[in-house]
């Protein structure tokens, strides 16, 4: 498994041009928000955050099973088990959405400004709805990897599946900006992590059957 998630991390290394291209569409939303938004309420800067966030997951992760050749599973089959590597998977995908969303919320505060409160709360926040949204998108992109016309598949499956887990993230961000909020979301966080659980085990269960297709 440490083989696959060293493999993708050599990957994108040798192919900076996929992460530059990230970070510049990154910058470039970012600065068309400072034009179109010079200023914004705690509400509408939660919202814009996780629509960034959102549409810059589905850019990083949905080559992760879709621009994969047929014979490269030939490789992995005789490397590891269908478990391991939706895993390995999974957890690189989450370092790297991690990461990207950091930046985000750095470029962000120093564009927009920094309304964030209660920041523990944020971070947690972001680190398990980074990992849910990448868990997911991985999944997906394991299932529209099977179908002739994979980009457009993720696209359809992207928006329904992770529009429930947007509105949660955004719910769970506004306590973290509210100045007034005295009350942690621990009901809202623990739903959080449950989803990432959930996520984890019905991969696990359910790829294999992808993998020996």
């Amino acid at each position: 498994m440490l083989q696959i998630i060293k493999k993708e991390i050599m990957l994108e290394f040798r192919q900076r041009f996929a992460l530059n291209g990230l970070l510049l569409y990154l910058l470039g939303i970012l600065m068309m928000l400072y034009v179109s938004f010079m200023n914004v309420d705690a509400f509408t800067w939660v919202v814009l955050f996780w629509i960034i966030i959102f549409f810059t997951s589905i850019s990083a992760i949905a080559k992760s099973f879709t621009l994969e050749p047929n014979n490269r599973y030939l490789y992995y089959y005789s490397l590891v088990k269908p478990h391991q590597l939706i895993v390995a998977k999974m957890v690189y995908n989450a370092l790297l959405l991690l990461l990207l969303s950091c930046v985000t919320w750095v470029l962000y505060t120093i564009i927009l400004g920094d309304y964030v409160v209660n920041k523990w709360v944020f971070f947690l926040t972001l680190i398990f709805g980074s990992v849910c949204i990448s868990s997911l998108l991985t999944v997906m992109s394991a299932i529209a990897s099977k179908s002739g016309n994979s980009s457009t598949v993720m696209s359809i499956l992207s928006l329904p599946i992770l529009l429930p887990v947007l509105l949660l993230l955004i719910k769970i961000t506004i306590y973290s900006v509210e100045n007034n909020s005295v009350s942690v979301p621990y009901n809202d966080l623990a739903f959080l992590i449950l989803l990432n659980a959930i996520t984890l085990i019905l991969a696990i269960i359910l790829f294999p059957f992808l993998y020996n297709d």
